[in-house]
Protein backbone atom coordinates (compact mmCIF):
# COMPACT_ATOMS: atom_id res chain seq x y z
CA UNK A 1 0.00 0.00 0.00
CA UNK A 2 1.80 3.37 -1.05
CA UNK A 3 2.14 5.65 2.08
CA UNK A 4 0.02 8.93 1.52
CA UNK A 5 1.82 12.18 1.91
CA UNK A 6 0.27 15.28 3.75
CA UNK A 7 0.74 18.36 2.54
CA UNK A 8 2.36 21.10 5.00
CA UNK A 9 0.12 23.96 5.65
CA UNK A 10 3.19 25.67 3.92
CA UNK A 11 2.60 23.98 0.74
CA UNK A 12 -0.91 24.52 0.76
CA UNK A 13 -0.94 28.23 1.28
CA UNK A 14 1.81 28.70 -1.17
CA UNK A 15 -0.41 26.81 -4.10
CA UNK A 16 -3.15 29.49 -2.98
CA UNK A 17 -1.32 32.69 -3.86
CA UNK A 18 0.14 33.66 -0.36
CA UNK A 19 3.00 35.14 -0.50
CA UNK A 20 5.88 32.79 1.05
CA UNK A 21 6.76 35.69 3.25
CA UNK A 22 3.80 34.95 5.26
CA UNK A 23 3.41 30.89 4.89
CA UNK A 24 5.45 29.76 8.05
CA UNK A 25 3.60 32.11 10.80
CA UNK A 26 1.39 30.87 12.55
CA UNK A 27 -1.17 32.12 14.98
CA UNK A 28 0.28 31.49 17.71
CA UNK A 29 3.46 33.47 16.85
CA UNK A 30 1.91 36.97 17.34
CA UNK A 31 3.13 39.60 19.08
CA UNK A 32 0.25 41.69 19.49
CA UNK A 33 -3.03 41.61 21.39
CA UNK A 34 -4.66 43.64 18.89
CA UNK A 35 -3.40 41.54 16.05
CA UNK A 36 -4.63 38.28 17.94
CA UNK A 37 -8.19 39.58 18.56
CA UNK A 38 -8.26 40.64 14.71
CA UNK A 39 -7.32 37.49 13.35
CA UNK A 40 -10.08 35.62 15.73
CA UNK A 41 -12.76 38.47 14.77
CA UNK A 42 -11.80 37.93 11.38
CA UNK A 43 -11.57 33.79 11.54
CA UNK A 44 -14.94 34.13 13.11
CA UNK A 45 -16.39 36.05 10.18
CA UNK A 46 -15.19 33.96 7.28
CA UNK A 47 -16.68 30.93 9.08
CA UNK A 48 -20.04 32.67 8.65
CA UNK A 49 -19.65 34.06 5.20
CA UNK A 50 -19.13 37.23 5.31
CA UNK A 51 -17.11 40.13 3.19
CA UNK A 52 -14.58 41.19 5.53
CA UNK A 53 -11.78 43.67 5.50
CA UNK A 54 -8.41 44.55 7.33
CA UNK A 55 -7.69 48.67 7.14
CA UNK A 56 -4.41 49.87 8.40
CA UNK A 57 -1.13 51.39 7.88
CA UNK A 58 1.80 49.88 6.39
CA UNK A 59 3.66 46.71 8.01
CA UNK A 60 0.80 46.18 11.03
CA UNK A 61 0.47 42.89 10.30
CA UNK A 62 -3.11 42.24 8.11
CA UNK A 63 -1.50 40.41 5.47
CA UNK A 64 -0.27 38.13 7.79
CA UNK A 65 -4.23 37.90 9.61
CA UNK A 66 -5.62 37.24 6.42
CA UNK A 67 -3.41 34.46 5.60
CA UNK A 68 -3.30 32.86 8.97
CA UNK A 69 -7.18 32.64 8.17
CA UNK A 70 -6.15 30.97 4.80
CA UNK A 71 -4.10 28.23 6.88
CA UNK A 72 -7.40 27.83 9.38
CA UNK A 73 -9.14 27.48 6.69
CA UNK A 74 -7.10 25.29 4.36
CA UNK A 75 -5.43 23.35 7.20
CA UNK A 76 -8.74 22.69 9.58
CA UNK A 77 -12.10 23.33 7.51
CA UNK A 78 -10.54 21.64 4.75
CA UNK A 79 -11.76 24.58 2.57
CA UNK A 80 -10.27 25.71 -0.66
CA UNK A 81 -8.70 29.88 -0.43
CA UNK A 82 -6.90 32.13 -3.02
CA UNK A 83 -5.00 35.01 -2.22
CA UNK A 84 -4.34 37.83 -4.65
CA UNK A 85 -3.44 41.49 -5.11
CA UNK A 86 -6.27 43.43 -6.50
CA UNK A 87 -4.12 44.74 -9.76
CA UNK A 88 -3.39 40.81 -10.48
CA UNK A 89 -7.18 40.24 -10.43
CA UNK A 90 -7.99 42.89 -13.01
CA UNK A 91 -4.63 41.84 -14.78
CA UNK A 92 -5.76 38.07 -15.31
CA UNK A 93 -9.23 39.49 -16.56
CA UNK A 94 -7.66 41.46 -18.75
CA UNK A 95 -5.21 39.03 -20.01
CA UNK A 96 -8.63 36.67 -20.33
CA UNK A 97 -9.57 39.40 -23.09
CA UNK A 98 -7.09 39.70 -25.51
CA UNK A 99 -7.41 37.34 -28.52
CA UNK A 100 -4.20 35.28 -27.89
CA UNK A 101 -6.15 33.90 -24.76
CA UNK A 102 -7.78 30.47 -24.21
CA UNK A 103 -9.38 31.83 -20.68
CA UNK A 104 -12.61 33.77 -20.93
CA UNK A 105 -13.46 36.28 -19.32
CA UNK A 106 -16.29 34.69 -17.39
CA UNK A 107 -13.73 32.03 -16.79
CA UNK A 108 -11.45 34.47 -15.47
CA UNK A 109 -13.85 35.58 -12.73
CA UNK A 110 -14.70 32.20 -11.98
CA UNK A 111 -11.53 31.79 -10.65
CA UNK A 112 -11.84 34.63 -7.89
CA UNK A 113 -15.73 33.49 -7.52
CA UNK A 114 -15.41 29.72 -6.55
CA UNK A 115 -12.72 29.24 -3.59
CA UNK A 116 -14.76 29.27 -0.66
CA UNK A 117 -12.24 31.84 0.89
CA UNK A 118 -10.99 34.60 -1.06
CA UNK A 119 -8.17 36.96 -0.07
CA UNK A 120 -8.16 40.39 -2.23
CA UNK A 121 -4.82 42.33 -0.95
CA UNK A 122 -3.39 46.01 -1.36
CA UNK A 123 -6.92 47.22 -2.61
CA UNK A 124 -5.90 50.40 -2.49
CA UNK A 125 -3.14 50.22 -5.24
CA UNK A 126 -5.18 50.00 -8.50
CA UNK A 127 -7.00 52.34 -11.00
CA UNK A 128 -10.66 52.90 -9.20
CA UNK A 129 -12.00 52.34 -13.19
CA UNK A 130 -15.94 51.74 -13.83
CA UNK A 131 -14.31 48.55 -15.28
CA UNK A 132 -12.62 47.42 -12.34
CA UNK A 133 -15.31 48.42 -9.78
CA UNK A 134 -18.24 46.95 -11.89
CA UNK A 135 -15.94 43.84 -11.78
CA UNK A 136 -15.21 44.09 -7.99
CA UNK A 137 -18.63 44.30 -7.42
CA UNK A 138 -19.39 41.43 -9.61
CA UNK A 139 -17.13 39.37 -8.11
CA UNK A 140 -18.17 40.14 -4.10
CA UNK A 141 -22.01 40.07 -4.75
CA UNK A 142 -21.46 36.57 -6.78
CA UNK A 143 -19.48 35.04 -3.77
CA UNK A 144 -21.47 37.51 -0.92
CA UNK A 145 -24.83 35.08 -2.85
CA UNK A 146 -23.02 31.45 -2.36
CA UNK A 147 -22.35 32.57 1.39
CA UNK A 148 -18.33 32.44 0.33
CA UNK A 149 -16.33 34.69 2.80
CA UNK A 150 -13.96 37.27 0.94
CA UNK A 151 -11.08 39.62 2.72
CA UNK A 152 -10.08 42.76 1.52
CA UNK A 153 -6.70 44.43 2.47
CA UNK A 154 -6.03 48.06 2.52
CA UNK A 155 -3.61 50.67 3.50
CA UNK A 156 -6.72 53.31 3.75
CA UNK A 157 -9.04 53.85 6.32
CA UNK A 158 -12.16 55.35 7.66
CA UNK A 159 -13.89 57.34 4.76
CA UNK A 160 -11.66 56.80 1.81
CA UNK A 161 -11.87 52.92 1.80
CA UNK A 162 -15.15 53.36 2.01
CA UNK A 163 -15.21 55.51 -0.96
CA UNK A 164 -12.87 53.46 -2.33
CA UNK A 165 -14.73 50.33 -2.31
CA UNK A 166 -18.06 52.03 -3.23
CA UNK A 167 -21.44 51.21 -1.28
CA UNK A 168 -22.38 47.87 -2.60
CA UNK A 169 -19.47 46.51 -0.90
CA UNK A 170 -19.74 48.57 2.44
CA UNK A 171 -23.40 47.15 2.40
CA UNK A 172 -22.46 43.71 2.21
CA UNK A 173 -20.04 44.26 5.42
CA UNK A 174 -22.96 45.64 7.24
CA UNK A 175 -24.51 41.62 7.05
CA UNK A 176 -21.30 40.61 9.24
CA UNK A 177 -19.07 42.73 11.98
CA UNK A 178 -15.73 41.96 10.05
CA UNK A 179 -14.32 45.70 9.30
CA UNK A 180 -10.72 45.60 11.49
CA UNK A 181 -8.97 48.20 11.75
CA UNK A 182 -5.46 47.55 13.29
CA UNK A 183 -3.56 50.82 14.44
CA UNK A 184 -0.16 48.88 15.61
CA UNK A 185 3.06 50.76 14.29
CA UNK A 186 5.02 48.51 11.39
CA UNK A 187 6.54 45.29 12.26
CA UNK A 188 8.89 45.45 9.39
CA UNK A 189 11.70 47.39 11.02
CA UNK A 190 12.12 44.37 13.98
CA UNK A 191 12.57 41.80 11.24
Amino acid sequence: MPVRIEKTVEQLLTESGAPRLHTSFRPSDNTSEEWAEAYERIKAETEKGSVCAILGTNGNGKTQCAVCCMGHAIYNLKKKARYSKALDVFLLIREANSRNSETSERQAVEEFVSPWLLVIDAFEVRGESAFENRILNHIIDKRYDLKRPTIIISNDTGKKFADVVGSSIIDRMKAGNGVVVMRDASRRANK
